[in-house]
């Protein structure tokens, strides 16, 4: 198989927007950024990749990435070739099953955080987005009540469409709720289940199940 490994630090581009289309990279470990710049100049973060997760589709339309991609800690990506992807005639069950399998994931994920930015209020959309970083982390393998963002509150404000001041406010208001304890970008949820109804109540939704 012709995969490439290509090691990262954080800081470092994967690929720019507007940079020929090379493969597709799939994530082996580490966290990332996924960004667009607008025409104005303004940013914005479209996602957070992690172990798993399919990068660089976006450039196969056009032959060029439309999305900035930058590590936000050391990383480790598979590369994809596009002489592999695009060969005639080849025979590569282990590669469809590696692409197949990551755009699965993203199309979950994709899923899983569609309404982020139709919340409600701006404190649901912060109470959703750590419960949704604590199902990838569970999925992964990792704890899913004790982990560390990659990310800054700047970059989550970003993502969700809300200033840094709300991501702020917001993990203060969960954290003298006694839902959640944050030091700097060390989570600990407390307890998931107030977690949950918290986000559901800002929402404007009531559970429908009374949380113990």
């Amino acid at each position: 198989r012709k995969f490439r490994r290509r090691r990262l630090h954080a800081g470092q581009n994967a690929f720019s927007t507007g940079q020929a289309f090379d493969g597709l990279y799939v994530v082996r470990f580490g966290s990332l950024k996924t960004s667009v710049t607008h025409i104005d100049g303004t940013e914005h973060v479209l996602a957070f990749p992690m172990k798993g997760d399919l990068l660089g589709f976006d450039g196969v339309c056009n032959n060029s990435y439309l999305n900035e991609v930058v590590a936000l800690t050391d990383c480790d990506l598979i590369r994809i070739p596009v002489s592999e992807l695009f060969l005639p005639g080849r025979a590569s069950s282990d590669l469809e099953r590696l692409v197949y399998w990551a755009i699965s994931r993203e199309i979950v994920h994709d899923q899983m955080t569609n309404g982020l930015s139709h919340a409600a209020k701006s404190e649901a959309r912060v109470a959703r987005f750590l419960r949704i970083q604590a199902e990838r982390f569970m999925a992964l393998g990792y704890s899913p009540v004790r982990f560390t963002l990659p990310m800054t509150r700047r970059d989550i404000g970003n993502h969700l469409n809300v200033t840094l001041e709300t991501v702020s406010r917001a993990f203060s208001a969960l954290d003298n709720l006694g839902i959640i304890s944050v030091e700097r970008r060390e989570v600990t949820i407390l307890s998931p289940a107030a977690l949950r109804k918290f986000e559901c109540e800002s929402h404007g939704f009531r559970p429908s199940v009374a949380v113990q």
